[in-house]
């Protein structure tokens, strides 16, 4: 709402407003927000076809219906001995349902 206020050059409450009073204009509403998600999915898969990004390529297999499909997930543990965090990415073999672990280790000094 708040693009669609800057674009009219009016605040985000009247155009709330303008969706209450008419709400036959809320598949337009829902489009907008939907073309939103679509920008941004495109700008991961960028991310990961033309530069390889691997943190791209993990976030998009965790959080995509395709990606659990497959039978990837997330585990996450914290250790309270310090400021370490195991974030551990998991995929299932289907056959004899093992699970194939990748740990990656984080300091807290942001150093990865």
């Amino acid at each position: 709402m708040a693009r669609m206020a800057d674009a009219l050059e009016v605040g985000r409450s009247a155009v709330s407003m303008y969706f209450i009073r008419h709400p036959d204009m809320k598949p337009e509403l829902d489009a907008e927000k939907h073309k939103l998600i679509d920008i941004a999915e495109d700008n991961i898969d960028t991310d990961i076809v033309l530069h390889h990004d691997v943190a791209s390529s993990k976030w998009k297999l965790l959080n995509s219906k395709e990606g659990r499909a497959r039978g990837y997930g997330a585990k996450t543990e914290i250790e309270h001995s310090g400021t370490q965090t195991r974030i551990i990415i998991d995929k299932a073999d289907n056959e004899n349902n093992t699970l194939e672990t990748k740990p990656k280790t984080r300091t807290g000094d942001g150093a990865p």
